[in-house]
Formats: structure tokens, sequence, C-alpha cells
């Protein structure tokens, strides 16, 4: 059986006051806080929640660097791991000399080298939503779509698209299909980047957007369309003021090889550190 995490919590906060002077006393010209607020991380296995934990309190060698392969290692009491998706890692340099690496190694989750830790210092990467996909081989790419039908009673005017905390520029409303994709596309490049997110449709009421399967905010994240209006006489999804697209396909991000370990690794010596990781079995 996996082993059991009882009442897994988040709760971080990195604030900062900046001053008008270099010296103390002067008045406070703006105060920057960044803050995770304590989020109590249910037992389960989808977003914000854990059923796969591993940590360790170890020591890492010089030239021997720390590897554990997150979907196929065993922890402590000898379970497999089996995470598919890592949401958040929490690792502290605790000896008083020479620096690790966090993140290096062969076919790493997160990628290449994430940070290097100083006596003391720490690491924290939190993805408790999507998460970063833990695979030992290639993962096809499928591309999301997302419909947005229009309909039309001789309307007229103009409507922005807002994904993912960005809002298109103006897009102006043509009940001609080819005429409203030109325009469409137009606003959706220079939002997104071109060829990034499609739209694409033999009708009014066929209209969908299509993501790159390859690009991965674009199919991971997922999230719907939003249609501000600003014009009559037609409807985007049955609204005349705010419509929402709707998922017609959920996208999958496209993994070209193996990703599923996570490497400690020291300057010199032997240096001991603590790593916790929490994952999801799906």
């Amino acid at each position: 059986m996996p082993t059991v995490l009882n009442n897994p919590s988040v709760d971080d906060v990195t604030s900062a006051n900046l001053n008008s002077g270099a010296a103390t006393g002067f008045a406070v010209a703006e105060k920057v806080s960044l803050s995770s607020p304590a989020v109590q991380r249910t037992t389960g296995n989808g977003p914000n929640q854990v059923d796969r934990p591993y940590a360790i309190d170890g020591t890492v060698t010089s030239g021997t660097p720390f590897t554990i392969n997150l979907s196929s290692g065993t922890d402590r009491f000898g379970n497999v791991i089996g995470m598919v998706h890592l949401t958040r890692v929490h690792v502290v340099h605790q000896g008083g000399t020479g620096k690790i690496v966090v993140g290096a190694g062969t076919h790493p989750v997160m990628g290449s080298d994430q940070a290097t830790l100083q006596p003391g210092g720490s690491f924290v990467s939190d993805n408790g939503g999507a998460g970063y996909p833990v695979t030992s081989g290639s993962v096809s790419g499928v591309s999301p779509v997302e419909a947005l039908p229009v309909a039309d009673t001789g309307g007229s005017g103009s409507f922005t698209l807002a994904y993912m905390g960005i809002t298109t520029g103006s897009i102006t409303y043509s009940a001609t299909i080819a005429t409203l994709i030109a325009s469409i596309n137009t606003a959706l490049n220079a939002a997104f980047g071109t060829g990034n997110l499609v739209a694409s449709g033999l009708s009014l009421s066929a209209l969908i957007i299509t993501g790159t399967a390859g690009t991965y905010q674009y199919n991971a994240f997922g999230g719907h369309f939003v249609s501000t209006i600003t014009g009559t006489g037609f409807t985007i999804n049955g609204s005349s003021t705010s419509g929402t697209s709707t998922t017609t396909t959920a996208g999958v991000a496209a993994i070209s090889g193996e990703q599923d370990t996570l490497t400690v690794t020291a300057d010199c010596g032997v240096v001991p550190f603590s790593l916790v990781a929490f994952g999801r079995s799906a």
C-alpha cells in the first residue's frame, strides 16, 4: 500500500518594504508582499490535493549526486512513490559549508538546474494546480479546443476575448465567418503569439479556438475564453454581454521524453539537506 500522508499544508509569505532613501526611518514608498496562504491540501489526486508524498533528511557527497525517481523510486518505508504529477518541492541546505544545486541530473521533472543553495538556504517550487508531469516516456500532445458559437440577427460592434489573464485588443464583429475568423486570429496572434491559439470554423455557430499541442501553457493549464461585447444584434455562446467558451477537447501537454527524477548535487565534501515533495497519482 502507498505511504499515507496526514494533513499536508502550505504556508509561505515573502514581504518587502521599499523605502524612499538608503537610511532607515524614511517613509515607506512601496510595500511588496507575496503570499501563499495556508492551504490544507486534502488527500486525493485532483488539483491542490496530495496522495504521493516523499521526504528525506539526508546527505549528498560531491561527485555523487542524490537522485530520486519520483515514479518508480521507493520511499523510506519501501513503498513505490508513484507520482504522475509533482506539485511541490521544498529543499533546505542544512550544512555549514558548500553549495548544493537542486534540479540538475538526467531527465529531470522540472527541467535543468532550478536553484543553487548556500548554507542555510532553501528552495521552494509550488505548482499545486497543474503540477509538473512525471513520465518515463514520451507523451503525444493533444490540442485543446474551445467552442465559441456565435448567433447573428444583423449585429454590429466589437468584442474582446480574455484567456488566462490576457485580453485581446478590440475585434470588429462581422457576420461573414471568414472575415470574423481573420479578425479574431489577428487579435489572438497579437496577444498570445503567432499560431499559439487559432480560430477556425465553417459557420458562425461552429466557431472554435484551438491551442497548439506543443505549447505547454495552452494545453495543460486550460481555461475558457471570455468575450466582452460592445455591440448589438449578436451573441457569443448565448450571451450578448459576456459569453464564455465551452471545452470540447481537453488539452494534453506534449512531452518529448523521460522526465521523472529529482536530483541534488554538492560542490564539495558531504552536505546535509532536507527534501519534501508533494505529488499526485493522476
